[in-house]
Parts: structure tokens; C-alpha cells; sequence
């Protein structure tokens, strides 16, 4: 009985050769095996020609061409869509960098225009809670202006790179 067990187990590891050695795509020891194992079995030789029939017909089949310049295209295409993402990434950079300039001129202003504002403040005879409200203002201005400005060129490059 364990030796009708090995013997199938083997039977069907050749089997499973089959599409393959009709395609030629064993090596020489599994092609070995193979042919030998055809030479006693009926039911692999007549699988085995089959497999053959259909290989054979693979290989004569015209293999497909490359319309012309297809690779040309796709590489073009390719470094287009590499460019532009570059180009996106400087983009977003430099809309941060002048983002971030802009709210330290902003908050780098305060001090001096606290300063101007007292003395003027003085010089005029004005409370100086209302220059240092309005001082205030101007930051809080000059900080969301410039969040609205940063936001509104983003949305911008963004619909620009959606129609290109």
C-alpha cells in the first residue's frame, strides 16, 4: 500500500511536469524523468501530446508588435508627469517659505510698532490701549491675511495641476 502511495505521488509531481517539458522549459534531469515515466504511462503520453498541440500552436502564433513609437510616448509621458511633480514640491516650498516670511515680518513688526505707536501715541495725546489695540489688529490682519493669500494660491496651483 506505501509502496502504490509513492508511486502516485510521483505520478502526479510528473503530471504536473507536463505543460512543461512540452514547452521545453525543464531542466535536463526533470526532462529525463519525464521522458521515462511517459514510456510506461498511456494516460501522461496522451496528456503530454496535448500539451505539445497547444505549445506548438503558442509558437506559431505571430508574436505581437509594438505600434511605433509607443516607448517614446510612455517615456515622455513618464517624465512629464515627473516634472510636474517636481515642479508641484517647489511649488508648495516656496508658497511655505513665503508663508512663514511673512508671519515672522508680522510678528517681528510688533515690537517696533508698539514702539512707534507709544511715542506717537504720546506725541498726539492718544491712550495708548487704543495703539496697542490697533497694533493688535494689524497682527492678527497680517497673520490671517497672509493664511488666506497662502491658502488661496494653493487651491490655484492645485486647479492649475488638475487641467494640465
Amino acid at each position: 500500500m506505501n509502496q502504490h502511495n509513492n508511486e502516485q505521488t510521483e505520478h502526479n509531481a510528473l503530471r504536473d511536469l507536463l505543460s512543461l517539458a512540452a514547452a521545453s522549459a525543464l531542466d535536463a534531469g526533470e526532462q529525463q524523468r519525464v521522458n521515462e515515466h511517459l514510456r510506461e504511462c498511456g494516460e501522461c503520453q496522451a496528456e503530454f501530446q496535448a500539451w505539445s498541440r497547444i505549445t506548438g500552436g503558442l509558437r506559431d502564433m505571430p508574436a505581437p508588435q509594438v505600434p511605433a513609437g509607443l516607448v517614446g510616448r510612455t517615456r515622455a509621458r513618464l517624465e512629464s508627469a515627473q516634472t510636474a511633480k517636481a515642479e508641484r514640491w517647489r511649488h508648495q516650498v516656496m508658497l511655505g517659505s513665503l508663508l512663514l516670511f511673512a508671519w515672522l515680518i508680522t510678528l517681528l513688526s510688533f515690537p517696533v510698532l508698539r514702539l512707534a505707536g507709544d511715542d506717537l501715541a504720546g506725541m498726539l495725546n492718544i491712550s495708548t490701549s487704543g495703539v496697542s489695540t490697533g497694533v493688535a489688529l494689524y497682527l492678527l490682519l497680517g497673520w490671517v491675511g497672509t493664511g488666506v493669500a497662502a491658502g488661496l494660491l494653493g487651491l490655484r496651483r492645485q486647479h492649475e495641476g488638475r487641467t494640465i
